[in-house]
């Protein structure tokens, strides 16, 4: 099969074709694309749906290093090692970490928002198919701090009113975080940069 053919294929079954053109270089796999496309269709019928009859999955987090690199959009296992080196998961108060962000960082409006509605029933959509996602990435801005990835996963811990969660951090920064959000705990988790 030609590539061309490929591509018609993958965009007839739904893929977007910039992800088509990723499988195509090797960025990312057909199984994942496809996954993604499905996930995407079932977003749409989310959406539809008034909100009171909208799922509200629980969180299911994964804990993988091999995984942390999603916690960042685009980003690749090796590019987030080389990144985030040090980081590893801490356990947070929900509550205590939102209050120590900066005052840029903080969400104001809800994960159905008109600006968040359409990651937030993606991130549904996934969770509700038994989906796993990685925890937010932790990082220090002058005023506080902020997440380097992951806002709508923290959204909907939020939305959901969960109390402690997991959180991924550099252990260089752990001392700085503790002091702000004192409800953080030290998972003793696998670090090395996620791979």
């Amino acid at each position: 099969m030609t590539d061309h053919d490929r591509f018609n294929q993958l965009t007839a079954a739904g893929v977007p074709p910039s992800s088509a053109l990723d499988v195509l270089s090797g960025k990312t796999s057909e199984a994942e694309a496809l996954a993604t496309a499905r996930q995407r269709k079932s977003a749409a019928v989310i959406l539809a749906l008034a909100p009171k009859d909208r799922p509200r999955p629980s969180l299911a987090w994964d804990l993988s290093p091999a995984n942390w690199h999603r916690a960042l959009d685009g980003c690749d296992p090796t590019e987030f090692g080389s990144l985030y080196a040090d980081v590893a998961v801490f356990s947070v108060g929900r509550r205590d970490l939102l209050a120590a962000f900066s005052p840029y960082a903080r969400r104001k409006a809800g994960p159905w928002s008109e600006r968040y509605r359409s990651k937030t029933a993606r991130l549904v959509a996934h969770l509700d198919a038994g989906g796993r996602v990685t925890p937010p990435l932790v990082t220090q801005v002058p005023q506080g701090l902020a997440l380097a990835g992951g806002y709508h996963r923290l959204g909907w811990a939020h939305y959901r009113r969960i109390g402690l969660m997991p959180i991924l951090l550099s252990r260089a920064l752990a001392p700085t975080v503790a002091r702000l959000v004192p409800s953080l705990i030290d998972d003793g988790g696998a670090a090395a940069g996620g791979v």
